[in-house]
């Protein structure tokens, strides 16, 4: 089972301080096999499951409530039914404009693979793709009676479009001893017109043979078959990637470094009608790479590059069709991170873990005034406020009782410095890849808490303590990562089948951005 687990909080969770970060998740996950999970016939119902996944901090679930945006023009609501091992209490259940509530006064799950609720719905006769099921946790309690919404992890589901049943041979909508009957005659030979076997071969070993008879008559008996896809729709399409109105900019895998047409450096288009894949990018292991950042103008992108004439990292600037690259930074540096000032007439970025600012043709590098002295500084961003000379970082602390941290500081000035979060080692650490709001006040990272790679955000607040992070996206296998805020949301990768480009809308939900047969990396966008 492959599973994207994503900590979803709304953001209003930024002013309470109430609920404290623990540094241990509280996952609840779909019941699903993939990332294609359910294959939905028009008018047909489906049913999908949530459970808790496994909690570190060992408590198990006893109350909640839970958000479900769902797309109403391709999903209808149907029925919620409780599966908590308590029973006392009713399990809440009201769908209203495509948003679908659910809560429990008392669950009592255990902390791993408890079924929670399952979940009906039917698809819409008229939609011909998929969409995307995704949760929001407005309330968290676990058995220990203590409030876990800052350790919120949860899921999201791709639901596809099914256009047959598997083993519905006889197209009559059930599978039964009449398929088992048709399938078995074509295994030995006969002829089985006006019925086709393209949907019989439930056990997927690629032929039609008895066996596959003989899961169909089981099937339609009531024994159980759910090792084979017998029952499970024949996926067709699956859910659309999302129309953005501005060009999407992206690192696409493949041969490294990066070649056109095949891999680095990638655009899609205003309106998703096209896309370049200009390459030349740095190598698309991600050692050294580093999401596009547009202009404010929207004229030109900056990324990481391969230097010409060495194997490090440098900053390339490129036209926002992906043409007339150059390079900015020398072949005999380091150079990562790069962001744009608010007015584009300068760039900063990390050189070998210090920061510094040049003109936007790439003259006079300079180390910054608020550079720490340091060093060790693992990731740059420039304040989006106009006239703003202020720029967040990251950096590596070795060898203390922290083991990063966040800071923000004056490019012009000295002893600007303001420490806006120390992580301590080691629940939560590692931050990197910091970026801003729109409104210049939060940052939002992507760090590792407790063993969990996680995107994050917290207030840039100068001069006080800031809240505790509170993680948006968590994945237990490979890191859901490069967080990019804009206007649309808040854009990042993370892996289901292959590595994919997503996006948590403002209301919570999530949605694909990028589907392809090759992995998809580190996002950007002209934020506004």
């Amino acid at each position: 089972m492959r599973r994207l687990v994503l900590t979803l909080v709304a953001l209003v969770a930024l002013a309470a301080s109430a609920r404290a970060q623990s540094g241990y998740q509280l996952p609840l996950q779909f019941v699903s096999n993939g990332d294609t999970a359910i294959g939905a016939l028009p008018g047909k119902s489906f049913v999908i499951t949530v459970q808790t996944a496994y909690d570190n901090f060992g408590r198990g679930l006893d109350s909640f409530a839970l958000r479900f945006p769902f797309d109403s023009s391709r999903l209808t609501f149907v029925s919620a039914a409780k599966r908590c091992p308590d029973t006392t209490a009713a399990l809440n259940a009201a769908a209203l404009g495509g948003v679908l509530t659910v809560s429990t006064a008392k669950c009592g799950a255990v902390f791993g693979g408890q079924a929670v609720f399952a979940l009906t719905f039917q698809f819409s006769g008229t939609a011909s793709d998929g969409t995307w099921l995704s949760m929001v946790p407005l309330a968290l309690i676990d058995n220990g009676l203590i409030d876990r919404l800052a350790d919120a992890a949860t899921d999201v589901v791709q639901i596809c479009h099914a256009s047959a049943l598997w083993g519905d041979v006889s197209g009559d909508g059930v599978v039964n001893s009449l398929d088992a009957l048709i399938t078995l005659s074509g295994a030995v030979g006969l002829p089985t017109a006006p019925y086709g076997l393209a949907n019989a071969d439930v056990d997927a070993d690629g032929q039609v043979t008895s066996r596959d008879a003989l899961i169909m008559l089981s099937a339609g008996i009531g024994l159980p078959t759910t090792a084979f896809r017998v029952n499970r729709g024949v996926v067709d399409r699956c859910a659309p990637q999302v129309t953005l109105p501005r060009p999407l900019y992206f690192s696409r895998s493949g041969i490294d470094p990066g070649v056109a047409g095949v891999s680095g450096l990638a655009i899609r288009t205003a309106n998703d009608s096209s896309v370049i894949v200009a390459g030349d990018s740095s190598d698309v292991s991600l050692s050294n790479q580093w999401r596009p950042r547009v202009s404010p103008d929207g004229s030109h992108v900056l990324f990481v590059c391969d230097n010409p004439s060495s194997a490090s990292p440098g900053i390339c600037k490129a036209n926002a069709d992906g043409s007339g690259r150059v390079h900015l930074t020398a072949a005999s540096n380091i150079d990562i991170s790069p962001d744009w000032s608010p007015d584009g007439s300068r760039i900063v970025f990390v050189r070998s873990g210090a920061i510094y600012v040049m003109d936007s043709a790439g003259a006079s590098p300079v180390l910054a005034a608020g550079s720490p002295p340091t060093g060790g500084v693992t990731s740059v961003a420039w304040r989006p406020i106009a006239g703003s000379s202020r720029v967040a970082y990251t950096i590596f602390v070795c060898c203390t009782a922290y083991s990063g941290e966040i800071h923000t500081t004056n490019v012009d000035t000295a002893a600007s410095d303001v420490a806006v979060h120390q992580f301590v080692c080691c629940a939560a650490d590692l931050p990197r890849w910091i970026d801003w709001t729109l409104a210049g006040d939060s940052l939002v990272f992507d760090y590792t808490l407790n063993g969990y790679s996680a995107v994050g955000t917290m207030l840039a607040t100068v001069g006080a303590a800031p809240p505790p992070a509170v993680p948006l996206a968590a994945f237990s296998l490979r890191p859901a990562q490069h967080p990019l805020w804009t206007s649309l949301g808040v854009l990042f990768d993370a892996p289901l089948t292959t590595s994919r480009l997503l996006l948590r809308r403002p209301d919570g939900s999530i949605v694909q951005v990028r589907p392809d047969t090759v992995d998809n990396f580190l996002p950007g966008m002209k934020r506004q």
